[in-house]
């Protein structure tokens, strides 16, 4: 388990070196999420996503994620999620 851990943080660290941007946010809908193939989640800046080709079965409340546009990842709780975003993230006003 730790060692899975050092290998994302090393993947996010090369990753955001080459300018691919990740950030940590939360999910906030659905409750719960589940990290299941076709499920679609929002996030906390309002953007949408879908969880594709994975069954995690995680039933997370309101999980602190971190999510890498550029890539299609997501990563909660030391497992890392394949993504497609549907929706921009809503802007300020």
């Amino acid at each position: 388990m730790k060692y899975r851990s050092i290998l994302l943080a090393l993947w996010l660290l090369v990753g955001n070196a080459y300018g691919q941007a990740c950030f940590e946010t939360s999910i906030i809908n659905p409750t719960p999420f589940m990290g299941n193939d076709g499920e679609i989640f929002r996030l906390a800046d309002g953007s949408m996503w879908e969880v594709k080709y994975e069954y995690e079965y995680l039933y997370e409340y309101y999980p602190t994620v971190l999510i890498c546009p550029s890539r299609g990842r997501l990563i909660i709780k030391n497992k890392s999620l394949n993504v497609q975003q549907l929706s921009p993230a809503r802007r300020a006003r």
